[in-house]
C-alpha cells in the first residue's frame, strides 16, 4: 500500500489517525512461502474505528481541560487581585499606617468587587477622619489637664504659703517656727554650733492702732519685719510669732556673742522713726 505525502497534509487529524491505525492493523497475505501484499480484514476495520474514535475522544477532552484551566486561572486571577489590594489596604489600617485609594479602574473586575472597594475606600477615609477628630481631642484634652494640674498647682502652693507665712507681712509663722527650730537643735551637736531664739515683743504697738487705726498698724508691723530682715545675718530667720510679736531664729552661731550682736542690731534698728501716712511714728521693744 502506497501512500503519498501531499496525501498526509490533506486530509483531516481523524482520518491521519484512522490510516495510521489501518497501517498497523493491516495483515501479510503469504503464497507458496512468499509475501503477496498486506489486506485489511473486516475485524481490522472496526478495531481501526474504535481506536481512532477514542483517541479522538481522549484528544478533545484534553484540550477542553486545558481551555478551562486557563479561563479559571484568568477569572481567578482578576478576583483575587482587588481582593488582595483589599486585604493589604485593610491591614495599613490595622496597623496605623497611611492608606492610599485602591485603583480599581485599572483592573476590570465584576461589579461586586468594584463595590466592595468602594465601601472600603469610604470606610477608610471614615476612620482617617476619626482618627483624626480623635487626636485633636486628645490634644486639646491634653491641654485642659496640663492648665487643670497648673492650676491645683499654684493653689497648693498658695495653701502651703498661707499654712506656713503669716498672710500680711509673707514671714513664716509659729507653724513654720516650731518645724525649723527641731532641725536646728539636731544639727546643733553634729556642727559644734550655737542656736540662739529672739522673741521681740513691740512696745506701744496698741497705741498705735488706737491712734491712727488698723490700716496703719498693718503698715507698721510690715515695716518692722523688713527692717528686722535687713539687719539679721543671711542664715537667720525672722517669723511673726503673732499680733505685734517677732521671732529671730539664729542658726550657726559660734558663740553667745554672736547671739547677743543680733539681738542689739535688731533693737537699734527699731529705734529708729517709722515714717506712714507723713507720720513719725516711734514703738521700742
Amino acid at each position: 500500500m502506497v501512500i503519498k505525502k501531499d496525501f498526509l497534509f490533506s486530509i483531516g487529524l481523524r482520518e491521519l489517525l484512522f490510516v495510521a491505525f489501518t497501517l498497523v492493523a493491516m495483515v501479510p497475505v503469504v503464497l507458496l512461502g512468499f509475501w503477496v501484499q498486506h489486506i485489511l480484514t473486516d475485524a481490522g476495520v472496526e478495531a481501526v474505528k474504535a481506536q481512532s474514535t477514542m483517541v479522538m475522544v481522549y484528544a478533545i477532552a484534553l484540550l477542553v481541560l486545558i481551555i478551562a484551566l486557563f479561563v479559571s486561572w484568568k477569572i481567578t486571577k482578576l478576583i483575587v487581585r482587588p481582593i488582595r489590594s483589599v486585604i493589604h489596604a485593610a491591614n495599613d489600617v490595622a496597623s496605623n499606617k497611611h492608606v492610599n485609594h485602591i485603583q480599581s479602574k485599572s483592573v476590570v473586575t465584576p461589579k461586586e468587587i468594584t463595590q466592595l472597594i468602594t465601601v472600603f475606600d469610604q470606610m477608610a477615609e471614615k476612620v482617617e477622619s476619626a482618627r483624626i477628630e480623635l487626636e485633636h481631642r486628645v490634644a486639646e484634652r491634653t491641654k485642659e489637664l496640663q492648665d487643670e494640674i497648673k492650676d491645683r498647682k499654684k493653689l497648693q502652693d498658695k495653701l502651703m504659703q498661707m499654712a506656713n507665712h503669716d498672710e500680711l507681712t509673707k514671714l513664716p509663722n509659729r507653724r513654720l517656727l516650731s518645724e525649723q527650730l527641731k532641725v536646728a537643735l539636731l544639727k546643733q551637736p553634729r556642727l559644734n554650733s550655737i542656736t540662739g531664739v529672739l522673741f521681740i515683743d513691740l512696745d506701744g504697738f496698741k497705741m498705735v492702732n488706737d491712734t491712727y487705726g488698723h490700716q496703719v498698724g498693718d503698715e507698721l508691723l510690715i515695716q518692722v519685719a523688713s527692717r528686722i530682715n535687713y539687719v539679721v545675718r543671711t542664715s537667720d530667720t525672722v517669723y511673726r510669732y503673732g499680733g505685734d510679736e517677732f521671732v529671730v531664729l539664729i542658726e550657726d552661731a559660734l558663740t553667745e556673742k554672736d547671739v547677743k550682736i543680733v539681738a542689739e542690731k535688731t533693737l537699734t534698728a527699731l529705734k529708729g522713726a517709722f515714717e506712714i501716712e507723713q507720720q513719725q511714728i516711734y514703738i521700742g521693744a
